[in-house]
């Protein structure tokens, strides 16, 4: 028997064998590590994406919510702003336009009721004292009574009809205060930085005496008489052109809504300015701008009658009436724009409310079966 071993064959009976491992790279570290820990990693690595893909997800529905929930209370305040400042700009206009009313039915009944008054007094004091004459005595000595009552009532008749003629004159009267007051606040308040002053009745000269300021300074002066007439009286010019020598005013504006025949819109009559009331404004602050010129550049009075008298020209010429009836349309247009966008968004919020309204009462139907199906298992 042999007992002698080689070294070889002593290691290979002393070691056991070891089946083969299948490796894999760690996606995280890049070592060597067995199939099952990597099939671990890989778990791992999935539930933490999951984790941030679904905070990312709740973060991202939050924030969401979050501008819808601005978006919707933006609007809401936005809506709410709009109809309260519409709702008070009517509201202020509508009381203005009740107040003028009322005050002007209330200035014209006082007017009738005294012309009223005092017509029925005279009638019957007349016609009282013709009946006590006839019933007393209708004899022949009582004839010159009778006619002197007559003759009385005559003169009341006349009374009577020169009171009907205050009153046809007052009222004209008023209405020409009422185009100069509203003349007067529109220069006012345009032009905030001049002297604009009311000439009391009774006193000499023009309706409105606008004063043009320049860095504290009266650079010039412009007058303005306001004529609420059906037709035109040629004294209307020639009274204001007075007014303008006396006053030795820049320029004079008559603001009238009769013109002499064929003339319309804007003209020149007896050296003063015709023009309607839409465009005195307008016609004001091109005059402005015309005397606080000359009165920088210290033009002499030679110098600025010329300039003034071509630019009477220019504000007659069809050209600058073209111009400004222009610009007329166009603010037309800007407003009608207004209008036409208030409409659109009156009809947005329509739309609104009535879809409300709708989600609402499916809401309800909700609610509805909700209750049946409760109660129809309680019982």
């Amino acid at each position: 028997m042999n007992t002698y071993h080689s070294p070889s064959d002593a290691a290979t009976r002393t070691v056991p064998l070891i089946p083969g491992v299948g490796l894999e790279r760690c996606p995280l570290c890049d070592s060597r590590i067995t199939r099952k820990q990597f099939v671990e990693v890989q778990s791992r690595i999935r539930e933490q994406e999951q984790r941030k893909l679904e905070e990312q997800r709740r973060t991202l529905e939050m924030h969401q919510r979050k501008l819808a929930e601005e978006y919707r209370v933006k609007t809401e305040s936005f809506r709410i702003e709009t109809e309260k400042r519409l709702k008070a700009e009517s509201d202020a206009r509508l009381r203005t336009i009740t107040q003028e009313r009322d005050a002007a039915v209330t200035r014209a009944k006082n007017v009738q009721q005294q012309v009223q008054e005092q017509t029925k007094k005279a009638v019957a004091d007349a016609e009282a004292k013709v009946r006590d004459a006839m019933a007393k005595d209708f004899d022949k000595k009582n004839l010159a009574r009778i006619a002197e009552d007559a003759r009385k009532l005559g003169a009341a008749q006349k009374t009577i009809d020169h009171l009907q003629r205050q009153l046809a004159n007052k009222t004209a009267n008023e209405l020409g205060d009422d185009a100069e007051i509203d003349l007067f606040e529109a220069l006012r308040d345009v032009f905030t930085y001049d002297r604009i002053t009311r000439i009391k009745k009774g006193e000499p000269g023009a309706d409105i005496k606008h004063e043009v300021m320049y860095k504290g300074v009266v650079a010039g002066l412009i007058l303005f008489d306001s004529k609420n007439r059906k037709a035109w009286q040629s004294n209307f010019a020639t009274k204001l052109r007075k007014d303008q020598v006396e006053a030795d005013a820049d320029h004079a504006i008559l603001c009238t809504t009769a013109f002499p025949t064929g003339k319309k819109e804007f003209c020149l009559e007896c050296g003063v300015i015709l023009a309607r009331p839409g465009r005195i404004c307008d016609l004001a602050s091109l005059l402005r701008g015309e005397i606080i010129k000359a009165h920088v550049g210290g033009l002499a009075n030679q110098k600025r009658s010329e300039k003034k008298d071509a630019l009477y020209q220019y504000i007659a010429s069809d050209e600058y009436r073209q111009k400004t009836t222009e610009v007329s349309r166009l603010a037309n247009e800007l407003l009608n724009l207004d209008v036409a966008e208030t409409q659109e968004h009156r009809r947005t919020w329509e739309k609104r409310g009535r879809l409300i309204r709708q989600q609402q009462r499916a809401l309800g139907d909700v609610e509805v079966e909700i209750s049946a199906i409760v109660e129809g298992k309680s019982t």
